[in-house]
């Protein structure tokens, strides 16, 4: 019998087991259910790290919590790392669940005011969510940048009109926010990691940027602890510095701690810098392609053959990961490569993604994805008058021949897993791509679902992607598609499409047609869209948030399978 095993021995197999396995070892004897009992800390620890919950593993569980988002709402009540890994068991349910259906939201919370004036905010254009200070940074149709607490939209701290430009597009990673100013991008930190001895950064702020900072207002800085109370408490930013591209960039794209910027100039180039340091450490050719794919491994040499000079002035979206950087072109979705080229040469393409654009032959063309299903003229999601709340699941068809593509159609947004292996694309018609292990597909580690593509009802409004689920905003209404496999992280559903879920957070008589911004966090699903009068819209940030009702003390959730789903709900913040 195996708890004859030393103790050591056995709690070191248990980690190599899921949660839902754990229960049934409880289940074989008494002998199983001491030594699990007795080693529960480090059990279920393990535990938190198979399945994910945990990716240091050096964090207590004091720290373990401090990283998550809203922890204090969710997990204030979690003493023990069973109770953490019950928690995120309920969380992920949550998302994957049957029951996790969004039937309207609350109104819009009042904002207490920026320059003293009282105001429901109504203008938010690009946002993003600080999960470390729990802050949420706007841009707004009227200029200005602001950061308001999440919990209650009180404002912390903003940037004045004349200086961010209307509709301003704002990039926010790890203390960082990056807008494109009038000129160049502006890059402004986190006060309370550049005014910390232990994470302060060269900076070279320019006289533009010194002349607008704020005053703090005193109710905002620390009351207690660190022994520094001048320091700016959460959601206050210091001027850092200023990026000037070489050339007119069309795009760009932060994820730290680079930055990338893409130029129709010069053929097409893609600058790079490393935002900490303020320094340009790549510039590579990024030519576009025609509709000739090259073969894999991208070591061919480009003649005037190759360059398509219809895709000049189309650069649609640009990502960034450690080994690519991704552009949509027109008609092309192509990846070139970070790494210098057995010649020494940067921008070899490795990936590409083409929607063959010839008149007459208008076909999908994916590369090394020929089973990749067509879309059935009466499938649900082909239905743009769905208003149902209940849940797509998408089938893998077989090809049913050509489809026709509208001459505009094109690739306008894609993005990668924060590990770089799994890329996401969509057309401004709502084809989506899924690509795992795009760069060794066959040969790398297995995924949980195979490629696919999903036609999704309307025009594109927003794509958002965390490696684990993907979100898009269409005319037709708010999807996301949940890539988890919650019981075994990594067995594989090869042959079968997940769900599609289809957020239901709209009241009778809104549309989300002019959904400008989404987000994905691990615990909430955040976006903006346009409410009211149509002669007069106005723009909400909301949240959807997937820890309502998980609770420690909601006796429905178990560390086991066929459990009941908690409900989802969903609230505005701002």
């Amino acid at each position: 019998m195996f708890t004859d095993l030393p103790p050591e021995l056995f709690v070191k197999l248990l980690s190599f087991l899921a949660i839902q396995d754990i229960a049934s070892v409880i289940l074989l004897s008494k002998a199983a259910r001491i030594l699990v009992d007795s080693n529960e800390s480090q059990v279920y620890r393990s535990a938190a790290i198979f399945h994910g919950f945990l990716t240091d593993g050096a964090l207590s569980l004091e720290e373990a919590k401090g990283y998550e988002a809203g922890s204090q709402r969710w997990l204030h009540e979690v003493h023990s790392w069973k109770a953490y890994c019950r928690q995120h068991m309920a969380l992920q349910r949550n998302w994957n669940g049957d029951d996790s259906r969004l039937s309207g939201v609350s109104e819009p919370l009042e904002v207490k005011g920026f320059n003293g004036y009282g105001s429901v905010f109504s203008s938010a254009h690009r946002f993003k969510i600080d999960e470390v200070e729990n802050t949420l940074i706007y841009t707004s149709e009227h200029g200005g940048l602001y950061v308001v607490s999440v919990e209650d939209g009180v404002p912390l701290w903003s940037l004045p009109e004349q200086h961010v430009r209307p509709y301003a597009h704002v990039e926010y990673d790890k203390g960082y926010i990056i807008f494109d100013a009038f000129g160049p991008m502006e890059i402004w930190r986190r006060s309370t990691d550049q005014l910390n001895t232990q994470t302060t950064m060269p900076c070279t702020p320019r006289p533009s940027q010194l002349s607008v900072v704020p005053v703090i207002r005193s109710r905002y800085l620390h009351t207690a602890g660190e022994g520094q109370p001048h320091l700016p408490r959460r959601g206050a930013y210091v001027p850092f510095t200023m990026l000037q591209s070489p050339g007119h960039c069309r795009a760009s794209r932060f994820v730290h701690p680079y930055m990338l910027a893409a130029s129709t100039s010069q053929g097409g180039v893609a600058f790079i810098w490393h935002v900490p340091t303020s320094t340009l450490v790549q510039t590579i050719n990024i030519p576009p392609l025609n509709n000739a794919l090259l073969e894999w491994g991208g070591d061919e040499n480009f003649d005037e053959d190759d360059i398509d000079p219809d895709d000049f002035e189309s650069i649609n979206y640009v990502e960034l990961s450690d080994e690519c950087v991704f552009v949509c072109w027109r008609n092309n979705l192509v990846a070139y490569s970070r790494r210098p080229s057995d010649s020494g040469t940067l921008g070899q393409v490795v990936f590409t993604l083409s929607l063959s654009a010839r008149m007459g032959d208008p076909d999908f063309t994916g590369r090394r994805f020929p089973y990749m299903s067509f879309r059935m003229p009466h499938h649900a999601l082909s239905n743009t008058s769905m208003r149902s709340t209940r849940i797509v699941t998408c089938q893998t068809l077989p090809e049913v021949g050509r489809m026709h593509v509208m001459d505009h159609e094109e690739f306008c947004a894609s993005h990668v897993s924060p590990d770089g292996r799994d890329l996401v694309a969509v057309t401004r018609d709502g084809w989506l791509f899924y690509a795992p292990d795009f760069l060794h597909f066959g040969t790398s580690r297995p995924t949980s679902y195979g490629p696919f593509r999903i036609n999704f009802p309307g025009h594109l409004h927003y794509l958002a992607f965390d490696g684990k689920r993907i979100l898009i905003a269409m005319t037709g209404g708010i999807f996301f598609i949940s890539l988890e496999n919650l019981v075994y992280p990594g067995a594989t559903f090869r042959g079968k499409s997940p769900a599609v879920r289809r957020v239901m957070c709209f009241q009778p008589g809104n549309s989300p047609m002019d959904a400008s911004c989404a987000q994905l966090t691990n615990t909430a699903i955040w976006l903006t869209y346009s409410r009211g009068p149509e002669f007069m819209p106005t723009n909400v940030v909301t949240q959807v948030d997937f820890t309502h009702n998980v609770s420690t003390n909601n006796a429905s959730v178990h560390l086991r399978s066929g459990v009941s789903y908690a409900t989802v709900a969903a609230r505005n913040h701002i």
